[in-house]
């Protein structure tokens, strides 16, 4: 199969998305289908987050790939996963119309991509499909997922369905909301925050360390961070603080240790900071 699949191909990159979308668009041919889902999805994965991606599917060929995903059965799973992701790393709105009608209608891996897609792409539309899905008797992980896309779109709206959350018995999704509305501007969450300095979570007790932190000036920052380089990761304030640690901070930003342990000492109380 994998033979006769490589025999379709163009030996020039620039034809091969288009040669992989027909390959996609041919039917009763499952294997080959499956083949050209995975291919597309590389190619508009590769350098996603670093560089621009080799290719996304913009235009005609969003329309194409939506149309070659109503042909594919359910039971393919993987086959109709790989296609959504590739819908997802697009950067074209008209993609937007495809992602929303499939929003409720798809397994939780294809839900994740999609609701993690309308946070980068934005608009009303976004965030008005996307406010039921922090329903309580949704999944606790695609809550979540929510919630951190409503913190990229903004906006009234959003940041209004947000606030009840806050009075969530969950303290993951009480933190996230609280983190998010912080990142969106409101200061008065930083109390809600620091709460979580005692958190039996120990990723919650970091995160809030890291989110107090940017109110704080670069050398706290530093000091606060376990690279002492201001950023990830970031100190457990259960971790008491050393005088092998003051030492190596002090070397490291070029201060005596006294005024290292100063230092702490001003932040022992905003970050419940305990001294070995």
């Amino acid at each position: 199969m994998i033979l006769a699949f490589e025999n379709k191909l163009p030996n020039d990159m620039e034809g091969l998305p288009d040669a992989l979308l027909d390959l996609l668009e041919r039917k009763d041919d499952l294997p080959i289908n499956h083949a050209a889902a995975w291919a597309l999805n590389g190619l508009s994965s590769l350098g996603q987050g670093v560089v621009k991606p080799f290719w996304t599917a913009n235009g005609d060929d969003a329309h194409r790939l939506d149309r070659a995903l109503d042909a594919i059965p359910e039971s393919e799973k993987r086959t109709r996963l790989w296609l959504i992701k590739v819908l997802c790393n697009s950067n074209d709105s008209k993609v937007l119309p495809f992602l929303l009608a499939r929003l409720n209608n798809s397994e939780i891996e294809s839900q994740l991509n999609i609701i993690e897609a309308l946070g980068k792409l934005g608009g009303e539309q976004a965030v008005a499909a996307l406010l039921p899905l922090l329903e309580d008797d949704s999944e606790r992980q695609i809550r979540l997922a929510v919630i951190e896309a409503l913190g990229k779109l903004g906006g009234e709206q959003a940041v209004a369905a947000l606030l009840p959350l806050l009075k969530q018995n969950d303290q993951g999704i009480r933190f996230e909301v609280a983190s998010v509305l912080m990142k969106l501007g409101d200061g008065s969450m930083l109390s809600i925050i620091k709460e979580f300095l005692d958190d039996d979570n120990l990723e919650r007790r970091v995160h809030a360390v890291k989110l107090i932190a940017q109110t704080y000036d670069k050398i706290e920052q530093r000091l606060l961070s376990i690279d002492i380089d201001g950023l990830d990761p970031w100190i457990d304030p259960r971790e008491p603080i050393t005088e092998v640690r003051i030492a190596t901070v002090a070397k490291q930003i070029d201060k005596t240790t006294q005024d290292v342990r100063l230092i702490y000492e001003s932040l022992a109380a905003d970050f419940h900071l305990e001294f070995a």
